[in-house]
């Protein structure tokens, strides 16, 4: 799809994509290539009889795809668009240059074909970020541990990214707001379908908080949004901190094996809370998760915070000079 300014269209064009049902990532990056190659934009590929749409993919070799689509037509979506508007959510797809290069440049995967968000979307490409996942009823120590990090490393600069679940996450995003810094979170639910927790709404207001959402927009949480939401935490942190695990932690456990497949260094919390079942060292450490100390205060010791940032440093330079993505084959 050209990368030129986007007409008129181009968002209607953009949210009809996001509720085509039969294509994902993977789909929509080729739909963007074989347009690139004809020089389409995406409105005159929907503007298109289906038996024309239907031709355009057999001369690729993809008329299953073209059969499986469902593109809904312009009526069925203009009052989601007036909704989104009113609601303050703002939308592009991954042909757009200002499309977050943390996902467009993934080495792993193809990035969302749409994305919707509300707040300040330079954050995600303009700061150094750091992830957080864990458990969703953390311990004392792991929310305290969490939160102050999350807070120290904001004063850094360092934008945390998590997913605004209950526990671990929320600590982590509340750390950096309480430090003046700036958080991200992806949403395991449709943007229009999140509950903001009221103190929250003054940093969205104020352009540090970022709330963004590849999936419809009215879609409610499920197990299966949740987990490709932590794989999207991954791909956009420099590193991941992994705040505490439970032995049915597999959410966390995903994360941490999406962070490791993209060379991205882990920690967790060396903690040994009486009374609580924690796995944090019986299987992160071994995973190649390194730990992260805390001192008789709860807190990081100098030393190991220091050790921290030289590492999460090094990972961005490394995340700033990214592979190639690799570019799927219509059918391997």
């Amino acid at each position: 799809m050209p990368s030129d300014s986007p007409s008129p269209d181009r968002p209607l064009a953009w949210l009809r994509l996001a509720l085509t049902r039969g294509l994902g990532p993977k789909g929509a990056a080729l739909l963007r290539r074989a347009l690139d190659a004809e020089s389409m934009p995406l409105e005159d590929f929907f503007a298109l009889h289906p038996a024309e749409r239907t031709s355009f993919w057999r001369a690729r070799g993809g008329e299953r795809i073209a059969h499986a689509l469902d593109i809904p037509p312009i009526r069925s979506v203009e009052p989601l668009r007036r909704r989104l508007d009113s609601s303050g959510v703002r939308w592009l797809g991954a042909d757009d240059p200002a499309f977050p290069q943390r996902l467009t440049n993934d080495p792993c995967d193809p990035p969302p074909p749409v994305l919707f968000w509300r707040g300040d979307l330079a954050l995600l490409d303009a700061l150094p970020t750091v992830g957080f996942s864990g458990r969703t009823d953390p311990t004392a120590p792991a929310r305290r541990a969490t939160r102050d990090l999350a807070a120290r490393l904001a004063r850094d600069g360092w934008l945390a990214v998590s997913g605004l679940a209950r526990g671990v996450d929320r600590a982590a995003h509340e750390g950096a707001l309480d430090a003046g810094g700036a958080t991200a979170a992806f949403l395991p639910q449709g943007i229009l379908a999140v509950d903001l927790p009221g103190e929250m709404a003054g940093a969205l207001d104020a352009g540090r908080l970022l709330l963004l959402s590849p999936w419809i927009p009215t879609a409610p949480w499920t197990a299966s949004l949740a987990v490709r939401r932590n794989a999207l935490i991954a791909q956009c942190a420099d590193g991941l901190i992994a705040g505490e695990m439970a032995p049915d932690s597999d959410g966390t456990r995903h994360t941490v094996r999406e962070a490791q497949r993209r060379r991205r260094p882990a920690w967790t919390f060396a903690l040994r809370a009486p009374g609580r079942s924690t796995q944090s060292p019986a299987v992160l450490f071994p995973a190649g998760v390194r730990p992260l100390r805390l001192d008789e205060s709860g807190a990081i010791p100098s030393s190991d915070y220091q050790s921290l940032l030289r590492a999460l440093r090094k990972s961005r330079r490394s995340a700033l000079r990214p592979a190639a993505p690799a570019q799927p084959e219509l059918f391997p």
